[in-house]
């Protein structure tokens, strides 16, 4: 049996199709990254940093797709770079379109070789780049079962649902609903491998479901963002 990290209630060993229903939810941010595409026609909203945007989401769908099936650290990789990825590039679009002005961009690529180099700072030293996989059937449950690496972005998610709140009313429904959604994605991400003994299938692919889901209204949010600041420059002329 070669080895393979277990780290979900679902996976009972190290086969490709060990986890049916955690590679297949995935769909979600497939279809959340169409949905994206969709939005983004529709406001003729074609700039590149909104269709990166959408890329990234449907990578992550890919990456925590393969990481599902093939258990490794190699496709670990390919889970955790996408989602930290799209954060940080959410981050500076909101920045670049929400902003009282445009950020340079190269300003904005030293922001992103700045976040691409702490995430693999924090890959280093969590040890997903050097760690082979376990061969024990579960590994052992921990109060949040490494949850905790998102709740920064659960608290920015807040922090900017509350600004889109006080300042940016188009946007507030979609943020702040996203915000409500991660919340509770987190849970079931949380107790998957406490709920084994009574949920053997366990609750991770809900968090892929709802987070499919999160993704979906973000990207609306952005899509309308960037189709407002483009028309508000052409207003303007600039």
């Amino acid at each position: 049996m070669h080895d393979y990290i277990d780290i979900y209630c679902e996976r009972i060993n190290g086969d490709f199709w060990s986890e049916p229903l955690n590679a297949i939810s995935n769909l979600s941010f497939i279809i959340a990254a169409f949905w994206g595409i969709y939005l983004a026609r529709r406001k003729g909203v074609y700039a590149w940093p909104v269709w990166l945007a959408i890329i990234l989401s449907g990578l992550i769908g890919v990456g925590s797709f393969l990481f599902h099936s093939f258990a490794s650290s190699a496709a670990e990789l390919s889970d955790v770079l996408p989602i930290w990825t799209f954060v940080v590039w959410y981050v500076l679009c909101c920045f670049l379109y929400l902003g009282n002005y445009k950020m340079n961009m190269k300003l904005i690529a030293i922001l992103m070789g700045a976040g691409i180099a702490g995430m693999v700072l924090w890959l280093q030293l969590s040890g997903a780049l050097t760690t082979n996989g376990y061969h024990h059937t579960h590994h052992p449950a921990t109060l949040l079962n490494g949850s905790q690496q998102y709740l920064p972005a659960v608290i920015s998610l807040y922090i900017f649902a509350f600004v889109c709140w006080r300042n940016f009313a188009k946007l507030a429904p979609s943020v702040i609903t996203a915000a409500l959604v991660f919340s509770v994605s987190l849970v079931f991400r949380s107790i998957d491998l406490h709920s084994c003994s009574h949920v053997p299938i366990g609750t991770h692919f809900v968090w892929h479901l709802l987070n499919g889901l999160m993704i979906a209204l973000l990207l609306h949010s952005l899509v309308i963002a960037a189709a407002d600041h483009y028309k508000k420059g052409a207003v303007n002329g600039t």
